[in-house]
């Protein structure tokens, strides 16, 4: 009498011929070239850092790590990419902070969830540094805020919503500064800014600014670390300033996939947390980053709690320079280069104020839309000054899908890099 094959054992058969070809590719992993995905351009502590750990990578796993830069929208562009990508252990995801707990906590429009990742482990902890040019007049934190208050200035990060964007935020709402985040793809390309004297202020890693502070190119006015570090001892914490509430470590991570097979996710921990931990790596580390070597679930769970606790301060203080409205993200094609002054500053000369680039206004219309955008303005022969487009607090200056309009006697003269405010 011939046996009935049931309902459930059809559905389980090719599941059970299937899990021995699925267990072959997990036990000859890897088979070909890796791919790292990072949220950042080239020049930078984290591109270094990235560089190096790919080569440790490399050497322990036989393969290939390629990396694959994709920088923009704080690393959401990134974020995304490999949120999207096949659980196969074959793309990595170099975790940035703002993708993993500053986006969230700010309730921002991403195209993915936490859960959507297998975190690894954690790279470093490490602190953020105000700095400002070497022409600012100013010593301390209180003038650089004195100033501030007399006329806005703006400071270079590299991206809305990033640390160095919550932390600006942060000072400006318990001291009554005025500040305007210029929003660049690289943190080297703010430095090299500062130096030229197109950007007056700076927030953000270590590494780009310290050896400009030792040669007194560039200032270095607080860290956010809880003690001072050896390489600067004359620079204040910020709670020796009397600003608790901005002591901050942020950290980078690596992820995966959610879905990606448990024993890939433990060999990558095993290798990357070797790599992490070897000499060529610590040994480029900045003063005030600490390694953070972290299981999966102990990662997991710190990024959970430190997302919990951003979105509690957020609510709890106001919306910082409206970073909880849901904005659209500047297309990855974008520029998002240096842009200019928010005004005129003191001991910054008005021609260095004019940033390197001239472009087309048909170019900025197609890039910008209904953004802000920055540009310098013209009224007659009498004045030159530094102003908004698309939004109120612009000079007169309006820009739409279609054309530009032109509200009174401003005239644009001249565009930043395509940069953008806000």
């Amino acid at each position: 009498m011939p046996q009935r094959i049931t309902r459930r054992a059809a559905l389980a058969a090719p599941l059970a011929l299937a899990a021995p070809r699925l267990l072959r590719a997990q036990e000859s992993y890897p088979n070909r070239p890796l791919r790292l995905v990072l949220p950042f351009g080239p020049g930078g502590v984290s591109d270094t850092l990235a560089r190096l750990i790919a080569e440790q990578a490399r050497q322990a796993l036989g393969q290939t790590v390629v990396l694959d830069p994709r920088p923009g929208s704080n690393g959401v562009i990134a974020t995304e990419h490999v949120a999207r990508s096949a659980r196969d252990g074959y793309t990595i995801g170099y975790m940035a902070y703002g993708s993993m707990v500053t986006g969230p906590a700010l309730g921002q429009p991403l195209n993915y969830r936490m859960e959507d990742f297998q975190l690894i482990t954690a790279i470093f902890r490490a602190a953020q540094v105000l700095a400002v040019a070497r022409n600012l007049p100013v010593r301390d934190v209180a003038e650089l805020v004195a100033l501030s208050k007399q006329r806005p200035l703006a400071y270079g990060t590299v991206g809305r919503g990033g640390p160095g964007h919550i932390l600006m935020e942060m000072l400006a709402g318990e001291t009554g500064g005025r500040f305007e985040n210029a929003v660049y793809r690289t943190e080297a390309t703010v430095v090299q800014d500062m130096i030229g004297g197109a950007i007056p202020v700076f927030m953000g890693s270590l590494l780009p600014v310290l050896q400009q502070h030792l040669a007194g190119e560039v200032r270095i006015l607080a860290l956010t670390s809880p003690q001072r570090i050896e390489v600067l001892p004359g620079v204040p914490t910020v709670r020796e300033l009397g600003l608790p509430g901005m002591e901050f470590m942020y950290c980078h991570g690596l992820a995966v996939p959610a879905g990606t097979p448990r024993m890939i996710v433990d060999r990558l921990h095993r290798v990357f947390s070797a790599a992490i931990m070897s000499e060529p790596v610590r040994a480029r580390m900045t003063p005030d980053m600490v390694p953070d070597i972290t299981s999966p679930e102990v990662f997991t769970e710190n990024i959970q709690r430190e997302t919990a606790a951003l979105a509690a301060v957020i609510k709890a203080r106001g919306d910082y320079g409206g970073l909880m409205r849901r904005r659209r993200a500047p297309p990855s094609a974008g520029a998002e280069g240096g842009p200019l002054l928010a005004g005129p500053s003191p001991g910054l000369p008005a021609r260095r104020r004019a940033g390197a680039g001239i472009a087309k206004l048909r170019r900025l219309d197609q890039w910008a839309g209904n953004r802000p955008c920055v540009a310098l303005l013209r009224r007659g022969r009498r004045r030159i000054g530094i102003g908004r487009i698309g939004g109120r607090r612009g000079r007169r200056i309006i820009i739409g899908r279609r054309r530009v309009v032109v509200v009174g006697r401003w005239r644009i003269v001249r565009v930043s890099r395509i940069g953008r405010i806000g």
